[in-house]
């Protein structure tokens, strides 16, 4: 349950489909007020990373509780981005792998897995503030927040910024591959009975197709400012 002590906390939530931009503007804006950050993505992946490093199957949904009961996990901005960091190990290059995106949505739509995890997202919300980024972080995580944000962009342009970050960590894939990918995500997320992928009522809604970052964190940014008084950067 949402915790009443922390409704005092300035909380951020952006949402959008993979690819859209989210965890990129997430980490900008993080930096730049120094607030913490969650990645609820990065989350799904580390949990399903733990799960096959134990070699446990996703489907054996008890033995995968423990693993999310017991595991920590910690973000980290550096000046290459965010740094997914469990178990005190720097998993950010493994868990990038689409293997992880595609175990991550089949936990996603664990009813009791993701109940657990909701619990462990929520445990993030410290002082001064928080943003929080994913796919269902303003309509169940924090519906509270004081400002939701939608990021949403084509599905080339998702692939095209999804291949040039893999080809940054030396990973090589197909254009078409990735598009196949996100579009077969994006319907799972869209269709499942569990927190499915939709904007909350009060989100505003941002197209980042032809938008660069700057762009997105500038408007952002002023969204920010005029819900929230100490945020004068």
């Amino acid at each position: 349950m949402l915790n009443s002590n922390n409704f005092d906390i300035p909380v951020i939530t952006i949402d959008g489909p993979s690819g859209a931009g989210k965890g990129t503007i997430a980490s900008n804006l993080s930096s730049l007020f120094g607030w913490n950050l969650l990645n609820s993505g990065y989350i799904y992946r580390s949990t399903a990373f733990l799960a096959k490093k134990n070699s446990v199957p996703i489907s054996e949904e008890s033995k995968v509780l423990e693993i999310v009961r017991e595991a920590n996990f910690e973000f980290r901005i550096s000046s290459n981005g965010t740094k997914v960091i469990c178990e005190e190990e720097d998993i950010t290059d493994k868990i990038s792998d689409e293997y992880y995106g595609s175990l991550a949505s089949k936990i996603a739509i664990n009813k009791k897995l993701r109940s657990e995890l909701v619990e462990k997202q929520r445990s993030f919300i410290k002082p001064p503030g928080l943003i929080a980024e994913g796919r269902d972080m303003g309509t169940v995580i924090f519906p509270n927040a004081q400002l939701k944000v939608f990021i949403t962009a084509g599905v080339e342009e998702r692939a095209n910024r999804r291949c040039n970050q893999l080809k940054e960590m030396g990973i090589t894939v197909k254009i078409s591959h990735l598009i196949d990918e996100i579009l077969a995500r994006d319907e799972r997320d869209r269709n499942r009975l569990e927190s499915p992928l939709v904007p909350h009522f009060d989100s505003v809604l941002i197209d980042s197709t032809c938008l660069s970052v700057g762009e997105v964190i500038g408007l952002v940014k002023n969204l920010a400012r005029k819900r929230f008084e100490k945020i004068d950067n």
